[in-house]
């Protein structure tokens, strides 16, 4: 099992490298121990994108050296038995962000992630592995980090092995064809990029449309403007009422109030995974 030095380390320079301050000082970290990558944090700037192999997947935004830290794999910290209830689930919808970090414990990506989640599956350097994943013992506690195992390009998408087993359970070896390097493909913006995080399709696309239009936004089947950009809004007031819906309203609040145990609900409209 490998482990990362810590303060006890002493004369190594761990210390001073773990300390938050100097988490941006690159110059620092190009002499003494390098083996604090994650308790430093910083990984290497990456860009999800449609993959080459298969759905989504993970693309370099800036080129690495063999050896360089990548990035960390997180998620929720789970049980293998519950890792084992909702692989069940999962295995339905044909996904999985499952990765077992030792005999009782599962890193569960699904619901609480960052974007190591879109690596996608090679077996050997001939079909485009780049990549591997390594446990790593953190202060008495078990996390998972990408190392590069060659010198990758900018655009070139991440690759590791998800293991034996679950490429034979997955037939992810027998369907995936090879992966081309150096070339990236089309990279999700605006609504696009909230549909594939939110697993949106296109039924769930009109229900966001329809949500727009009574919040006052667009109709649904409107075309989008071509200069329109993804920008922070305030929160938007509800549908304007006309006096006739305001009577209404406040007869229903006079009827309510007449039973104390009933109770008007109001939901706000939400997305469903």
């Amino acid at each position: 099992m490998n482990r990362e030095c810590g303060p006890e380390c002493g004369t190594c320079g761990a210390l001073a490298r773990i300390d938050p301050a100097n988490k941006y000082d690159d110059e620092l970290f190009t002499t003494g121990c390098q083996n604090v990558y994650l308790q430093r944090g910083v990984s290497k700037a990456t860009v999800m994108g449609e993959s080459q192999l298969v759905g989504f997947g993970l693309y370099l935004a800036e080129a690495v050296k063999k050896g360089d830290f990548l990035s960390e794999y997180v998620g929720e910290n789970i049980s293998s038995e519950e890792a084992d209830r909702r692989g069940i689930v999962y295995d339905r919808k044909y996904l999985s962000f499952l990765f077992d970090l030792n005999q009782d414990r599962v890193i569960d990506a699904a619901r609480l992630g960052n974007k190591t989640r879109f690596i996608n599956h090679s077996s050997t350097t001939a079909d485009g592995l780049n990549c591997e994943a390594k446990i790593v013992l953190v202060n008495g506690e078990h996390r998972i980090k990408f190392v590069a195992l060659r010198d990758i390009d900018v655009g070139e998408e991440l690759l590791f092995n998800y293991g034996k087993k679950f490429a034979e359970k997955q037939g992810l070896d027998k369907t995936l064809p090879k992966a081309k390097a150096s070339r990236k493909r089309g990279v999700l913006e605006g609504e696009e990029a909230l549909d594939a995080l939110d697993g949106m399709d296109q039924r769930k696309r009109g229900t966001r449309e329809k949500i727009n239009a009574i919040r006052g936004g667009t109709k649904p089947g409107d075309k989008k403007g071509g200069g329109s950009k993804m920008r922070k809004t305030t929160t938007p007031m509800g549908p304007l009422v006309d006096e006739e819906q305001e009577e209404d309203a406040a007869e229903e609040d006079e009827q309510l109030s007449e039973w104390p145990g009933r109770r008007k609900i109001n939901r706000s409209a939400r997305y469903s995974r």
